[in-house]
């Protein structure tokens, strides 16, 4: 397939060690390992560098500074031609934010910071972070380099047309998500690092959030969430993982540690471009990083293709729309004879 019609992404939960920076990133590191060396960009769950049940140990300087040391050494290991997003604890100016890193040709090119924080039932993140409108800062320093930091920001690939704009687990949950504000500045691939728990029911409406907001925004949407090692006496965690694009689920799994497929950008841009009035432009107070990633002569094509798109392979969904399409006609025959 030719590289400028699809983008290849990966979402991946590693195994979590708690409050261990250094051991994180090297399970980061060991699965970047094992994706197909054509994958564009890898997502990795909230906070995943320190863990996201450090609990109090937030408040500790020495955890904060080691994670960012790791940041460090995962942008310079990782891949090349790979782009990377993954979770971690910022402090910037004079507050801790729950962040998402953006890592690409050695570099940290920018951080989002987390617009919502829940702080109901089993949730305390107020306790430790700041939500992004309290962000006093517009960058912060990695080795000496300035960083922009921002809940209003994107991240351009000149090469492929991508553009990436993140949210962090609750973003996706309120009324008007982050990833919508996104779509509407230019954003064609939404990437949520989250640590979504498991309670009864909730896997269902986690599935449909993700598909209806890959639809609405015309979009790609990768949701990658935090493992079982995050589970303790409050919290379970299974990974739930999914790929989504335009309103269908592409690939999903609770059990291993990546899930890869391929966006249709053509596709994406095409409808973006028929439906322009239902997703009007809006980039205000938007930082925009670009960056250009390797140009590949093609892609090895993982997912589905339908022969017959419009067609159901089910024989039971297959009489539904037929019917369907009967009753439409009758209607409007049914009308015009009327008339």
């Amino acid at each position: 397939m030719k590289r400028f019609d699809y983008y290849k992404a990966a979402v991946c939960t590693p195994p979590v060690s708690i409050g261990n920076p250094k051991a994180n990133v090297d399970d980061m590191l060991r699965i970047l390992q094992t994706l197909d060396p054509d994958t564009q960009l890898v997502v990795f769950p909230e906070l995943a560098v320190t863990g996201y049940t450090c609990a109090d140990l937030f408040y500790e300087d020495i955890l904060l500074k080691e994670a960012m040391t790791q940041l460090v050494r995962l942008a310079k290991q990782a891949p090349a031609n790979m782009a990377v997003i993954t979770g971690i604890p910022l402090n910037a100016g004079t507050r801790l934010f729950n962040a998402a890193a953006f890592l690409f040709d050695g570099k940290v090119l920018g951080f989002y910071v987390k617009r919502h924080l829940p702080g109901y039932n089993e949730y305390y993140e107020p306790r430790w972070f700041s939500p992004a409108r309290d962000l006093d800062v517009s960058g912060v320093k990695v080795n000496g380099v300035d960083v922009p930091v921002s809940g209003k920001i994107l991240f351009a690939d000149e090469t492929t047309d991508a553009v990436i704009g993140i949210e962090i687990c609750e973003d996706l949950w309120v009324a008007v998500p982050p990833s919508s504000d996104h779509a509407q500045a230019g954003a064609n691939i939404l990437v949520n690092c989250s640590a979504s728990n498991e309670v009864i029911a909730k896997s269902g409406y986690r599935r449909d959030l993700v598909s209806g907001q890959s639809a609405k925004t015309y979009s790609g949407y990768l949701y990658c969430s935090a493992g079982p090692d995050e589970s303790s006496t409050d919290l379970v965690f299974s990974g739930a993982d999914l790929i989504a694009e335009n309103g269908r689920i592409l690939a999903e799994t609770a059990s291993r540690e990546s899930i890869t497929c391929e966006i249709d950008l053509q596709h994406l841009n095409s409808d973006r471009l028929k439906f322009k009035t239902s997703l009007q432009e809006n980039r205000e107070g938007y930082t925009i990083v670009s960056y250009a990633s390797v140009s590949l002569e093609s892609i090895e094509l993982t997912r589905a293709v339908e022969a017959y798109p419009f067609v159901p392979e089910d024989l039971n969904r297959r009489l539904e729309r037929c019917e369907t399409i009967l009753e439409i006609q009758a209607q409007g025959l049914a009308t015009r004879l009327k008339r």
